[in-house]
């Protein structure tokens, strides 16, 4: 993992929208409300799976309100090697209903797209790759091919494949015999690997219709070289159905070839004030438990611990969010209605305010253990403050679980 400088506490943007909760010391004090959606959510919501454990629940996408809270950053002047971890954080739904700033920089490319991910059924998308892929720019892509079982055929990559491939894409089916056993899950664009406008889009969003306009999710444009060299060379690897262990600083899954749960682990063990965590999955049963055990020693320890979670009827869920709470954390979660709700289909860990990862990966055994998934842990201020800021808001919109 690479180093951080310490940098200055950032303050939850605290929204009090019904009776107020308690935290432990040196917390942040919160306020939930019975209601499900966020300030500002007002639509609705289709379809689209994606979710990551062994076999993956539906995850079909309802959102709320959200700010627009990052473009593009310029490209570093000399190659990428630049101070800071180089990190621009947007958070969807950006306003745009189709994450514009993500689209801008696709559409701006000048050499290459390389593009790795669970659902692509964007059509904005699909379009975008096959313009490039005709005016000869090096556009490959790699789609997950196997769901889970109930998946609609709408909610799969089968249609997008071939359209891909009759528009001159270079598309190629995930491996499944490289080192992951389940799902490639990861959400990459890598624009421009080796020049000076190189750039990692590094997600916790599907390229899917629904989620730009409706889910709660972060969006990592990382023009770090060491962390663009590094996701290049997973997703040659991937393309190429050949195995690699990447040793970069980027958080890769799965466990225990790569360094998803030990990274995450250390982080949260890091904690000294607090940890906030938004995600789709929270389990207790696998490679993560040793994160929920930790989660729940920080909360006893005095460190104030909050989770924004996708409500589930899954009884391994209820079990880690019982044993957190137990152990004095606070969390919330949100459900679909039908005609209103926020999907947090996030996947975000705050420490002290002042550290961030964001990525693909679950809280759960399958996302860690069995996924292709990829991530990314930084520190800069104004990027972690833009979740800090959300997460605030989420966790005060949510009903307590």
């Amino acid at each position: 993992m690479r180093l951080f400088a310490a940098v200055p506490s950032l303050a939850f943007a605290t929204l009090v929208l019904g009776c107020s909760s308690t935290s432990k010391s040196h917390s942040t004090s919160y306020a939930t409300d019975s209601g499900v959606g966020a300030p500002g959510d007002s639509g609705s919501q289709g379809g689209g799976n994606d979710s990551s454990t062994v076999g993956p629940p539906s995850d079909t996408g309802p959102g709320g309100g959200g700010t627009d809270t990052g473009g593009q950053a310029p490209p570093p002047d000399d190659g990428g090697q630049v101070a800071s971890s180089g990190i621009v954080i947007t958070v969807i739904p950006d306003g745009t209903g189709k994450a514009a700033g993500l689209l801008s920089a696709i559409q701006g490319a000048r050499t290459a797209v390389h593009v790795e991910m669970y659902l692509l059924t964007n059509s904005t998308y699909i379009n975008a790759l096959i313009d490039l892929a005709k005016s000869g720019l090096d556009v490959k892509v790699i789609l997950n091919q196997t769901f889970p079982s109930g998946t609609s055929s709408s909610d799969t990559n089968a249609s997008s494949y071939t359209q891909l491939q009759q528009g001159g894409v270079n598309v190629s089916w995930a491996p499944t015999t490289t080192g992951f056993d389940s799902y490639t899950h990861e959400k990459t664009v890598i624009i421009d690997p080796g020049s000076a406008n190189a750039q990692a889009w590094i997600m916790t969003m599907n390229l899917d219709t629904d989620a730009p306009k409706y889910n709660r999710e972060y969006l990592a444009q990382d023009t770090n070289a060491a962390d663009i060299t590094e996701a290049e060379s997973i997703f040659e690897a991937d393309y190429a159905s050949t195995s690699i262990t990447p040793t970069g600083s980027l958080i890769v899954a799965p466990s225990p070839q790569n360094n998803a749960q030990p990274a995450l682990l250390a982080l949260i063990e890091s904690a000294t004030t607090s940890i906030d965590v938004e995600s789709e999955e929270y389990d207790s049963s696998g490679l993560e438990a040793a994160i929920a055990s930790a989660l729940e020693a920080k909360a006893k320890a005095g460190v104030a611990v909050h989770m924004v979670l996708e409500t589930s009827t899954e009884s391994s869920q209820s079990s880690a969010v019982s044993a957190l709470q137990a152990a004095g954390g606070q969390v919330v979660g949100y459900t679909y209605s039908g005609s209103s709700g926020l999907d947090i289909h996030a996947k975000a860990i705050v420490v002290d305010g002042t550290t961030a990862y964001v990525g693909s990966e679950n809280l759960s055994g399958g996302s860690l253990g069995y996924n292709r998934e990829l991530g990314v842990i930084f520190s800069e201020p104004s990027e972690v403050a833009k979740i800090v800021s959300t997460f605030g808001m989420d966790f005060s919109g949510g009903t307590t679980y």
